[in-house]
């Protein structure tokens, strides 16, 4: 299972290049965090938004935790003094995958600074 972030969905509903994310789609791999959902509703547009709904619909939605506030604090500690500073998204996205042990398929930089720094787990479709 693959935590997929706001960045890797805008790319494939508007056509850009995502390795490997429709193997993930067509074997029902992708989890989806509630928050990214809301950030991909807040952005998409008008004519996008049936193909998107569609889409997301057929995906499984990560159950809300009640230790991810708990865990984003955690992470806000390990992150203080390294110069990082990463979105309150973000932040609840590398929370929820520590929480369900599963790695974060993003295009975003902070994240693989935040790898680097064994602060959260990258997917890499190259590797599957």
């Amino acid at each position: 299972m693959v935590l997929v972030d706001t960045s890797v969905f805008v790319d494939f509903f508007r056509g850009r290049s995502t390795p490997g994310f429709k193997e993930l789609l067509m074997e029902n791999k992708i989890m989806l965090s509630a928050y990214v959902r809301l950030e991909l509703l807040q952005g998409v547009r008008k004519e996008e938004l049936h193909k998107m709904e569609y889409v997301l619909g057929g995906l499984i939605s990560i159950p809300h935790h009640e230790r991810l506030f708990e865990q984003v604090e955690k992470t806000l500690q390990k992150i203080k003094g390294t110069g990082l500073t990463a979105g309150i998204v973000d932040l609840l996205l590398v929370g929820e995958s520590i929480l369900i042990n599963a790695p974060i398929y993003s295009f975003d930089k902070i994240f693989k600074k935040l790898s680097e720094k064994n602060i959260a787990q990258l997917y890499d479709p190259r590797a599957s």
